[in-house]
């Protein structure tokens, strides 16, 4: 291997573990102890110092993992089209049966995602891979949309889950700013005379309020009241962590 080589081999193994893409340790431990017996000792030491202080920016997976078997057999039924039935256990716990027809698997928001047509629905869902139960190939075949936007769909489908706290704040600001500032997934952004409409939810309401404390520009919430309060609060802790 040379430099580059070598060093993109590490990377991505290092990224595996952090995108919670296995559950344990072993396969990237394994793959790299391999990685480790067929390099110059020069390099060797050079990729392990490396390896000691490197860090790729990237959070680890909060909740669940995404197993390298699933994540596989998804991808390979979304790129030959082929239908698959799975279980699935909901939020709720609840537990159902389905014929889907995946169009791809993607990473966002620190969770693992496969984006199908859900033939019980009649419509397009987004399951999570932490809580597939079981994926089954089966002898149909599909033909996925010509040019399905899987990442804008995936992030339009975070945007607008039904969480507990609803928010609607108006951004002293332009669109292309706000754009700029706001991660898709965060929310949704409408371009109004007087600024942007930034239509924002989360099950934690503190979340919301430091998120708007830290855009660094004017805003007023529209509602709920509860935000206005929290977003207060936040105010005065990040001037009180300012003025010590």
């Amino acid at each position: 291997f040379s430099n580059d080589e070598a060093l993109v081999l590490v990377l991505g193994l290092l990224a595996v573990q952090r995108l919670g893409l296995t559950p344990q340790g072993p396969a990237v431990e394994g793959a790299l102890a391999k990685l480790d017996r067929v390099l110059p000792a020069a390099l060797r030491e050079r990729l392990r110092a490396a390896m000691q202080v490197l860090d790729l920016g990237l959070a680890p997976v909060a909740r669940g993992h995404a197993d390298s078997e699933t994540v596989l057999s998804l991808s390979s039924a979304a790129r030959d089209g082929t239908r698959l039935r799975i279980r699935y256990r909901s939020a709720r716990r609840e537990e159902t049966e389905r014929l889907v027809d995946p169009y791809g698997v993607a990473f966002q928001s620190g969770q693992w995602y496969v984006v199908a047509w859900d033939h019980l629905r009649g419509d397009l869902r987004t399951f999570r891979l932490d809580r597939l139960l079981a994926v089954e190939a089966t002898r149909d075949r599909f033909d996925r949309p010509a040019g399905f936007d899987l990442t804008g769909h995936m992030q339009r489908s975070l945007a607008t889950v039904p969480y507990r706290w609803l928010a609607t704040v108006r951004l002293e600001t332009s669109l292309e700013e706000a754009r700029r500032r706001i991660h898709p997934t965060v929310g949704t952004l409408q371009g109004t005379d007087g600024g942007v409409l930034l239509r924002i939810g989360a099950d934690d309401l503190t979340w919301i309020a430091q998120l708007l404390a830290g855009l660094g520009m004017n805003f007023s919430v529209l509602g709920p009241v509860e935000l206005r309060r929290a977003v207060r609060r936040e105010a005065a802790r990040l001037a009180e962590c300012v003025a010590g």
